[in-house]
Order: C-alpha cells, then sequence, then structure tokens
C-alpha cells in the first residue's frame, strides 16, 4: 500500500496515537521500509521510551517527525494523569534521543491539568528551556490548555479530580427531544478547584513566551527571521503571522496615501 501511494504523495502522517506500542512491529515496518527502498517521509506519535536501536532504524526509514505527548516533565503530575512508570526524565531522554538524530520532534504540552502547582509548572517549563536552547532547530513545544476529553477519567468521574461540571439544562437539550438525554450528559461547563482559571491562562501565555523567546534568539542566527516566521508557522500560530502581514500591508497603505496627498 505504501508503495502503491508512493506514485501519489512522499510524506505520510501514521496517526495512530501510540505508533511504538509494539517496538517489534514497528522496526519490521521500518526495515521493510528500507528494504524496498520506498523513498518515504513518515511522521507519527510515540511514547517513551524509544530503544536507540529502533530509533537508528526509524530515521534510516524515512522518520523525520516525531510528535510526543509529553503532557508534564513534573513526576509529580505525571503520577496525577496516571502516567505511572513514566517520568520526567525518561520523557527528557526521549525527546532529546530524537533531536539528536536530527529528527524534528513535537513535544506536546497539557496546562492546567487537575492539582498542577506552581512547582509542577515551573519544573516543566525549565526542563524544555533547557532542551530548546540545545535544540533550537529540531524541538518545538505545543502547548494546550486542559480540556475535559471524553472516556478520559477526569471526564468520566470529574468529581475524583476536583472538576466541577456544569451540565446543559431542559431548555436547551429540550430543543431537539429526539437527542435530550444526549445532550443532557454533555458538559457545558467546568470548573477546577487547582489551578484556577486565571493561573491556567498566565501559565499559557507564560510557556507559550518561553517557546517564542527562543526563536527569537535563534532570528538572530543563519536564517535569520525566516526561521522565526516558518517556525510560528510549523507551530500553527498561522492567525499571528497573517495579522503582522495585514499590518505591515495596513501601514505600507497609509504611507503611499500621505505620499500622494504630499504630491496633490
Amino acid at each position: 500500500q505504501l508503495r502503491h501511494l508512493r506514485v501519489i504523495t512522499v510524506d505520510s502522517d501514521l496517526s495512530d496515537s501510540t505508533i511504538n506500542q509494539n517496538p517489534k512491529w514497528l522496526k519490521r515496518i521500518a526495515q521493510e521500509l528500507i528494504q524496498r527502498k520506498c523513498g518515504y517521509h513518515w511522521s507519527g506519535f510515540f511514547k517513551p521510551p524509544v530503544s536507540g536501536d529502533l530509533l537508528s532504524t526509524l530515521k534510516k526509514s524515512g522518520l523525520n517527525v516525531a510528535y510526543i505527548g509529553a503532557e508534564s516533565l513534573s513526576d509529580e503530575q505525571l503520577t496525577r494523569m496516571g502516567r505511572r512508570g513514566t517520568t520526567g526524565e525518561s520523557i527528557l531522554d526521549t525527546i532529546e534521543a530524537f533531536c539528536s538524530e536530527g529528527i524534528l520532534v513535537v513535544a506536546g504540552v497539557i496546562i492546567g491539568f487537575p492539582g498542577e502547582s506552581n512547582l509542577d509548572f515551573r519544573t516543566t517549563c525549565g526542563r524544555l528551556y533547557d532542551l530548546l536552547k540545545k535544540y533550537p532547530r529540531t524541538l518545538y513545544v505545543s502547548p494546550r490548555m486542559f480540556g475535559l476529553r471524553p472516556s478520559s477519567a477526569c471526564y468520566e468521574n470529574p468529581s475524583d479530580h476536583s472538576i466541577t461540571v456544569e451540565y446543559w439544562d431542559s431548555k436547551v437539550a429540550g430543543i431537539l427531544p429526539e437527542v435530550e438525554d444526549l445532550v443532557r450528559a454533555i458538559p457545558m461547563s467546568f470548573r477546577l478547584e487547582t489551578p484556577g482559571a486565571r493561573d491556567a491562562v498566565d501559565r499559557y501565555i507564560f510557556m507559550q513566551n518561553v517557546t517564542n523567546r527562543i526563536d527569537r534568539l535563534e532570528a538572530r542566527g543563519p536564517g535569520g527571521k525566516g526561521v522565526y516566521y516558518l517556525r510560528q508557522l510549523a507551530r500553527g500560530s498561522f492567525s499571528d503571522i497573517i495579522q503582522r502581514i495585514l499590518m505591515t500591508l495596513n501601514s505600507l497603505v497609509q504611507r503611499i496615501k500621505r505620499r500622494i496627498q504630499r504630491l496633490w
């Protein structure tokens, strides 16, 4: 199938959330890609750890982007998230292993998970900042706010995680009687005891500033500002880029209008 698709595209994103759940299977696939010389560039989602031997084979097979759900680099917070057996150190080792091979890493971080303390957040920020300085061209951080995800432990048992949930009332749920029971079961909003909404938003903004600071430091080196904007685009910050373009265009139009008025 991959050889057939090669006619259409040279890139493929394997959207399995844990593509290395079975390392032996993954290694066989990678070896097959190498043997058949498919010429693919591919990406996928990984969970720590990943052995050096497997990583080397994956790179040879065409892996060029690895999505890693770091979520947090605080051991205490990882335990609250139910990720027993996973430590901040093991996640860092996995990220660094990919980066050192020249494979682009997108590390996902969750901000505002129930129980997150200032110390948890500072630990995650500090560790990521050190890695961003070391691998400014191969590591991207993708922060996102905590949300209730269906089938997750927080969604199924919110009170166990100190989450207060409000559901849709009959006025809204009753608009479509045939699905009223379904709508009533969907959360309308939720509130956390720790951290509060303001703290979570402040942390999210701070995390964005940390990653943007690395971008601006890099913009002073080879590649200049072009590298900075490319990284912003790769991170998905299209609205920021568009806003800057529109502001630049507006400024140019105003200057032209003033010049025409003076000439007139």
